[in-house]
């Protein structure tokens, strides 16, 4: 059975905008951390047990972490993250404990097959909110 050539460069172009989607939301925890904290890219590349060039490596060139990886960076910045995940036709989101909400609980429906352009789920201490992802 042989993949698409459009089928391949989607599920390749996906990829790209999830290491993307890490990257950066580990890039603004830090960021947040430095400025309130003084927390230095040699600070966390300590407590992650690597150089800072290779951590600053890790943020300015497309990696593929590991989920140890990004475990370590969570713990190193002091946060939790949450796993979800939407269901891109009816909306429900699944997490590791069940289902969280169910698609009469969405606000916004997904809007198409690239999963870049559907809503994106951020979850906190507070209820979700929904904000719109754009494709880069």
């Amino acid at each position: 059975m042989s993949m698409k050539y459009d089928d391949h460069l989607m599920r390749d172009y996906n990829r790209q905008m999830l290491r993307a989607a890490f990257r950066s939301l580990f890039w603004v925890v830090f960021s947040e951390r430095k400025s309130a904290k003084k927390f230095t890219l040699d600070a966390f590349a300590q407590k992650l047990g690597i150089g800072k060039s290779s951590l600053s490596r890790g943020f300015n060139e497309p990696q593929n972490w590991t989920i140890d990886k990004m475990s370590d960076m969570a713990d190193a910045l002091g946060i939790n993250l949450v796993i979800e995940a939407q269901d891109a036709k009816t909306g429900v989101i699944y997490t590791p404990t069940g289902i969280s909400a169910s698609a009469p609980d969405i606000k916004t429906a997904p809007l198409s097959t690239n999963s870049w352009t559907r809503p994106i789920v951020v979850t906190s201490s507070k209820p979700p909110r929904h904000i719109e992802a754009k494709a880069a």
